[in-house]
């Protein structure tokens, strides 16, 4: 090891960049269309070229880095299922090499912010957001800034900011105008967690539904998460259909490769089926949705404590 940093050192920092860009090339020739399955190793390589290039004042530096935006944007979207951390370094390290006027600078702003909220670093996620919601309004893409905008409360419900709601709104507010897009899904989707969490379990299913039809209107892949949260909150009403939706969103999400949701989604399928039995006749539904003293239900009213099981992020 020890030798061949050595030797590797002696080479020119010039040659080794374009070194770096040949190997980064061969794997593009050789996996062709699966090359986003190497998209790691060629950031890595397109990462260390535009590095060597750089200081080596390599002309060809500014190129290099676009190419190592696009496979660290790769690797992150790759990872985002699996490894949550992983996917947080590559996105940041786009970040790093990406200009502050590259037009793609804000959706990797709004997907590392999606990383870091998922890794409960929430003060920094709704920072992240807020960058993301600037650039996108800046450039005019009203509908990522509704998207993004709506993720952005998600991250103030869990910093306990009594506005979540307020920008919940707005975000549905700025998409509905524009007719049905898939942001419309996920705008809807997310506004059904925050009745969900907040136990309007009425209203949550209103807008699952929403987000269900209009999905399927738009061809789209069942939205598995929302399927999952109407299930949950038919179950807090009472519903005994309710975890029969949690199963179809566990086919879905496990069909769509979706490894958080899945595993989030067989723990909520436990606990619906683990409750107490009927005399006789199958699980007990209703006995784990009895109405709490505030009005809620005793099960559900534990979803500001797992807001995954509303989508909540």
């Amino acid at each position: 090891m020890l030798i061949r940093e050595v030797c590797y050192a002696q080479i020119p920092r010039a040659e080794r960049a374009q070194r770096h860009r040949r190997a980064a090339a061969w794997i593009e020739a050789m996996a062709g269309e699966r090359a986003a399955d190497h998209a790691e190793i060629l950031a890595a390589h397109y990462t260390a070229a535009r590095d060597l290039a750089r200081v080596a004042g390599d002309p060809l530096a500014g190129e290099t880095a676009a190419e190592a935006v696009r496979y660290l944007m790769l690797a992150g979207d790759r990872a985002m299922g699996i490894d949550v951390a992983a996917a947080e370094r590559h996105y940041a390290k786009a970040l790093q090499l990406i200009g502050d006027s590259d037009p793609g600078r804000a959706e990797l702003l709004a997907r590392h912010a999606e990383t870091l909220l998922l890794g409960a670093r929430f003060a920094e996620a709704a920072h992240g957001y807020e960058q993301a919601i600037a650039a996108f309004e800046a450039s005019g893409d009203v509908r990522a800034a509704a998207r993004a905008t709506s993720r952005y409360g998600r991250v103030l419900w869990r910093l306990g900011e009594a506005r979540y709601w307020e920008v919940d709104d707005t975000a549905l507010a700025m998409l509905e105008p524009w007719g049905p897009s898939p942001e419309l899904v996920d705008v809807l989707a997310i506004r059904a967690g925050t009745s969900y969490v907040s136990e309007r379990h009425a209203e949550a299913i209103a807008f699952a539904d929403r987000a269900i039809e209009l999905a399927t209107t738009l061809g789209l892949p069942a939205p598995a998460r929302v399927l999952g949260l109407r299930g949950g909150a038919r179950f807090a009403l009472g519903d005994a259909g309710g975890p029969d939706d949690t199963r179809r969103a566990l086919e879905a999400a496990l069909g769509q490769g979706l490894g958080r949701d899945a595993g989030v989604l067989y723990n909520n399928l436990a606990e619906d089926l683990g409750g107490p039995r009927d005399r006789g006749h199958g699980w007990s539904w209703r006995a784990r949705a009895r109405p709490s003293p505030s009005g809620g239900d005793r099960r559900m009213g534990s979803a500001a404590r797992r807001p995954d099981r509303a989508g909540a992020g």
